[in-house]
């Protein structure tokens, strides 16, 4: 297998990431305007993509070939970054779900808690009838 082909091979790679991420991105609003960059980055990748596998084998100079292997460093680099920043944003987020739902539960407890006051106080409101205690 020739050099070129591993470094074309390893770049083409990154396209994939590519657009998991911007996929991935799209839908959270607080990202919407980082989403579009992506999607920007995608665009340019695919063109440079079809290009490079409609390119002959061994027809890559090799500044080239240096120029391809930075970019896919920095590209894959940054890709992992953002699938880390995803991950993170995606735990955060329901870590945080997790809190409001509690938080709902209790406020909702306390909530059924004041009712009882509300049935007792009110001359209209009659307490709630224990079924338990009218069958037996």
């Amino acid at each position: 297998m020739s050099l070129e082909f591993e470094v074309v091979g390893d770049f083409l790679g990154v396209g994939s990431l590519v657009w998991d991420a911007y996929v991935a991105y799209a839908d959270a609003e607080q990202f919407r305007n980082f989403s579009q960059d992506i999607l920007s980055l995608h665009v340019v990748f695919a063109q440079v993509e079809d290009q490079l596998q409609n390119t002959p084998t061994g027809s890559l100079s090799t500044k080239d070939m240096d120029n391809l292997t930075i970019l896919y460093h920095g590209l894959k680099t940054t890709m992992e970054e953002l699938d880390t920043l995803l991950n993170k944003y995606r735990e955060d987020s329901v870590r945080l779900r997790d809190k409001l739902r509690s938080n709902l539960a209790l406020l909702t407890t306390f909530h059924s808690s004041l009712a009882k006051y509300v049935y007792f106080s009110s001359p209209y409101i009659h307490p709630p009838v224990d079924l338990c205690y009218v069958l037996a």
